[in-house]
């Protein structure tokens, strides 16, 4: 793991696109399906989302689109595959 990802706290980075009940909810989900904080923080910068068009997490919520991504986490948690 890099030095830049595990300086990154994940509540943080969710909080410049989620109000604190989304932060709350969302990092508690990643953090439980990654097995840590820095493992949820790499599957949002880097896992790549077909459903997206391969963009990752954090590229949806950097054009805007945080809405999109939390309803995708929504499905999976619910689904299990989207």
């Amino acid at each position: 793991m890099s030095n830049s990802k595990s300086s990154i706290n994940l509540n943080k980075l969710l909080s410049c696109y989620f109000c604190d009940d989304e932060v709350s909810y969302l990092s508690t989900l990643l953090i439980r399906w990654s097995g840590s904080e820095n493992e949820a923080i790499s599957w949002l910068q880097e896992e790549e989302i077909p459903a997206f068009g391969n963009k990752t997490g954090l590229d949806m919520c950097n054009s805007n689109q945080p809405e999109c991504f939390i309803e995708y986490v929504k499905i999976l948690e619910l689904d299990g595959f989207a």
